[in-house]
């Protein structure tokens, strides 16, 4: 894969812009496309429990991507609500976020990284080496996905 930083960063949600975009392609990709009876609630204190970390991923400064790492225990970190802009799917985006994003973990002495990925986006994990099984994650497994994970 070609140095990542040259055209991504992921970083934390901060600015009022990055708020919006986050919400926005959360409720568009995820809750309305793959959870539509849920509604999307942009307050939801699971949001905002300690350990949790909300991030934006730039592509050429615009935000394209959303992704929620929660710090699990010392050696592993969950990823959540992963998505990336409808419009710009099938471009590379989601595994350039997930390369990011498994960097952090490695950069933070993590070893594990745990995912509950929708039965659309299975294969999409499988792909980049991520395995179902029985990953150390005290999250519930919500309905209509399957836990995978990898070893850094």
């Amino acid at each position: 894969m070609p140095n990542l930083s040259q055209y991504y960063r992921l970083e934390p949600a901060e600015s009022p812009e990055d708020w919006a975009a986050y919400h926005a392609i959360r409720r568009d990709t995820l809750f309305a496309r793959l959870l539509p009876r849920h509604p999307y609630d942009k307050n939801d204190p699971d949001e905002f429990l300690s350990g949790r970390t909300s991030c934006v991923l730039r592509y050429r400064d615009a935000v394209i991507g959303v992704v929620r790492i929660d710090e699990i225990d010392p050696e592993r970190v969950g990823l959540r609500m992963i998505a990336v802009r409808d419009d710009l799917q099938r471009g590379g985006h989601g595994r350039a976020m997930l390369a990011l994003a498994e960097q952090q973990a490695r950069a933070e002495g993590r070893s594990e990284v745990i995912i509950n990925a929708h039965l659309t986006a299975v294969g999409f994990y499988l792909k980049l080496g991520y395995a179902p099984g029985e990953w150390a994650d005290p999250a519930p497994v919500p309905p209509g996905t399957i836990r995978v994970g990898k070893v850094l």
